[in-house]
């Protein structure tokens, strides 16, 4: 950058090592400069919207996760950014477009499925939301923090028609610490 102050594709790279380093605030400089060398840089774009969706600030992140999708659309990586970042920014229907999207993509991806059925739920849609909770819980691999946010759900919600079968339906894992939980709070 000192020989080439001017290039975008160095500006994005730093911001990108900057990022990858945790200097979140130095990368959100760099990728901003990279942005006004080049404003049609979708890694930039995405990268930008990652490092203001790990500050907190949702609100800003949107803007660049939308403007990287009409620049390389179907994105999945970006699609959930984006999903995680309308959820948190308050928007649970858009959340649900956005996340509709990416799941026809992947559709075991279990994350992106509970951020779904949070936003589903956060947007009264009971049924869907029922219904996606317990898929995602369902699934084959399911990471243990996504089961025990689907537990969590049918427990809250007292359900025990479906957090019982859900508990036996686990099988091997029937005793793991995160199913004697759930189990002690199904007595």
């Amino acid at each position: 950058l000192r020989l080439q102050p001017g290039n975008a594709l160095a500006w994005g790279n730093l911001g990108a090592a900057q990022q990858e380093m945790g200097a979140t605030r130095a990368a959100i400089s760099s990728l901003q400069q990279a942005l006004k060398l080049r404003p049609d840089f979708a890694i930039a774009h995405t990268n930008l919207g990652f490092c203001l969706q790990s500050c907190g600030d949702h609100d800003a992140a949107i803007p660049f996760f939308e403007r990287s999708l009409e620049l390389r659309p179907g994105n999945l990586r970006v699609l959930h950014g984006l999903g995680w970042s309308l959820l948190q920014a308050g928007h649970p229907d858009a959340t649900i477009l956005t996340l509709k999207q990416a799941l026809q993509q992947a559709p075991d991806a279990a994350e992106i499925r509970l951020i779904l059925a949070i936003a589903q739920r956060e947007a009264r849609q009971m049924e869907a939301a029922n219904s996606s909770f317990r898929r995602c819980a369902e699934q084959a691999n399911v990471p243990e923090a996504v089961l025990a946010a689907c537990l969590e759900h049918f427990a809250v919600t007292r359900q025990t028609d479906t957090l019982e079968p859900l508990l036996k339906a686990l099988g091997a894992k029937s005793h793991s610490p995160l199913s004697l939980v759930y189990r002690a709070a199904l007595a």
